[in-house]
């Protein structure tokens, strides 16, 4: 135009310099959003800690005489669980709305799931044998377990950045470990109890082997390194490792049975 020497009048200016109109819609906000995870996890997994510490010891001083009674404490257990469990659940969805800002299409749904949640962790106390390392040590690897929302809302936030991807890395080992110790607590039990069938099938499986081995020391250096290089390397090699150690489980490690 101006090659050509054309006048342009004021009122059209404003489309050449601006000739597309964006309209931004936010459909599903999520500022402030990215430790929704933890808000709902650390509330359970505490609850559920000090309940069952609760009736550990209420068990302890329970001394039954007869089979039924033994069978109407549990029921007992039970009912107090379900309980608790609605009230943790629709309680926890209240705190993060009216303290948090947090604001849900289906609230009575996921207080729902909140309460079913929090009974299959204290649930876990009416196994038939738990030692204190054993419940210790299920307990750290729930710790740790709740840190990796924390973990990947940084990484997604700064995807590109090593610090993010470098704490992701050392959250996932700390769970690793975890879940190592745990596995090795139950096996070194069943051990001990006589029951050397499931102590060599835990012993055996491929991520108990891979994580007390060389190769997990090697995996993590070479993720590390990756991560200097390229951040999201972190991540994807995390992915790869997470899906060898699927492919990887044992048949018949969702049966319980002996």
């Amino acid at each position: 135009m101006a090659a050509l020497n054309l006048s342009v009048p004021a009122s059209k200016t404003e489309a050449i310099a601006n000739p597309i109109n964006v309209k931004t819609s936010i459909v599903h906000s999520t500022k402030n959003l990215e430790a929704a995870s933890s808000v709902f996890f650390q509330p359970i997994w505490i609850t559920s800690l000090v309940t069952t510490m609760l009736l550990y010891f209420a068990s302890r001083a329970f001394q039954p005489k007869h089979k039924k009674d033994v069978l109407a404490f549990k029921g007992t257990v039970v009912r107090i669980v379900a309980l608790l469990s609605l009230i943790v659940g629709f309680v926890t969805t209240f705190y993060v709305s009216q303290f948090l800002g947090y604001h849900f299409p289906d609230s009575p749904l996921i207080s729902l799931f909140l309460a079913i949640a929090t009974f299959a962790f204290i649930m876990f106390f009416l196994a038939k044998r738990i030692t204190k390392k054993i419940y210790w040590a299920n307990n750290l690897w729930i710790f740790t377990m709740s840190l990796i929302p924390v973990a990947a809302a940084w990484v997604s936030r700064y995807i590109t950045y090593p610090g993010p991807e470098i704490f992701y890395l050392l959250v996932f080992i700390a769970w690793s470990l975890a879940y190592f110790y745990l596995s090795y607590a139950i096996a070194n039990q069943l051990k001990q109890d006589g029951d050397l069938k499931a102590y060599q099938k835990i012993t055996g499986m491929f991520i108990y082997r891979f994580i007390r081995s060389y190769w997990f020391i090697l995996s993590v250096i070479v993720t590390l390194i990756g991560i200097y290089i390229y951040p999201p390397i972190g991540l994807a090699l995390g992915l790869i490792e997470l899906i060898v150690n699927g492919i990887k489980t044992n048949a018949d490690s969702d049966n319980l049975q002996k």
